[in-house]
């Protein structure tokens, strides 16, 4: 009978630590996952948006820089690898800088003549 009663409480101590750790790492990943924003979902709530391009051309930011765009397939994919990455790593600054949002401006090639970017999704550390 003890030994039913000692199998039973090892079983429960396991699931409630089990549980405490699906619970640790499902809150995390909510504040992560997909947000709505203007009705244009951001898949990459775990970077910082560049707001400036002018900090990129003055060497004003160090991290990692990200080079991509939500509509491009394969940045999708890198996102993932990117965000788990992150949550693996809590201390990690990354800058994106979008180059669908950043096409139009007047220093748009500058900026990716300065880091080399040929192509996307492109990952720099500065």
């Amino acid at each position: 009978m003890k030994k039913k009663v000692y199998i039973i409480l090892i079983l429960t101590i396991i699931l409630m630590i089990t549980s405490i750790e699906s619970l640790k790492i499902i809150s995390k990943n909510y504040y992560l996952k997909k947000e709505s924003l203007n009705d244009k979902e951001v898949y990459d709530s775990f970077t910082n948006k560049i707001t400036d391009i002018n900090q990129l051309i003055n060497n004003e930011l160090s991290g990692y820089i990200y080079f991509g765009r939500d509509t491009c397939p394969n940045c999708l994919k890198f996102n993932e690898f990117l965000k788990e990455e992150y949550i693996q790593k809590e201390d990690l600054l990354i800058y994106k800088f979008d180059t669908d949002y950043w096409r139009n401006d007047e220093n748009f090639t500058t900026v990716l003549d300065k880091y080399k970017i040929s192509s996307i999704p492109t990952l720099i550390l500065i």
